[in-house]
């Protein structure tokens, strides 16, 4: 609680209860954090329960990984680039990985491979990231309804953007949109 913001930190408690109660790992948890800037940060994070020698249970090992952008060069070279464009330009649609191995040209086995390489994300995390991204875009720089912004990020309804926001960000949409207005309105205004 000293080093997050608490639906952070609520989370994060939550996620070390489960793996405390039931000895399993967490293992490839997308999450977004916001960054001491203000900046939203993406990571893939793994816990891990530590065991001494008689395999007692004495703590928790947490490593998360910064998931900062590929360079364009990365991504021309694995055929990437197309792949991403067109999930961030169709995300109110049904995106299949079928579909998405298609626009590669690779066979599913090369394109699931080749997006843990250049992004270290399945092509499924890779969607939820681009359609969270959006959804917080639109959360934080327009007055849309979480309806609307539901239907245009690719979920199903309401109730479906607000479960994945919650598991993807620690917090529900209207929660994360009252927090960037309060956030907002109390920066200083730049003078010219």
């Amino acid at each position: 609680m000293d080093l997050f913001p608490a639906y952070l930190a609520r989370e994060y408690e939550a996620q070390d209860r489960q793996i405390l109660e039931t000895g399993e790992p967490l293992l490839a948890r997308l999450e977004c954090i916001r960054n001491a800037d203000g900046s939203i940060g993406w990571y893939v994070t793994n816990k891990q329960p530590l065991r001494d020698l008689s395999r007692r249970m004495i703590g928790i090992v947490s490593v998360s990984q910064d998931l900062e952008e590929p360079a364009e060069s990365s991504l021309k070279l694995s055929r990437l680039a197309e792949v991403a464009e067109h999930i961030r330009t169709h995300l109110d649609e049904p995106l299949r990985v079928e579909q998405l191995a298609a626009i590669a040209g690779l066979s599913l086995t090369q394109f699931e491979r080749r997006m843990r390489r250049v992004f270290r994300l399945s092509p499924k995390q890779f969607t939820i990231k681009c359609r969270m991204d959006e959804a917080t875009r639109r959360l934080t720089e327009t007055k849309q309804s979480l309806g609307d912004i539901a239907l245009a990020c690719g979920f199903t309804d309401q109730s479906a953007f607000t479960r994945q926001f919650k598991s993807a960000m620690g917090t529900t949409p209207g929660e994360f949109r009252r927090a960037a207005d309060r956030q907002a309105f109390a920066k200083p205004l730049k003078s010219d």
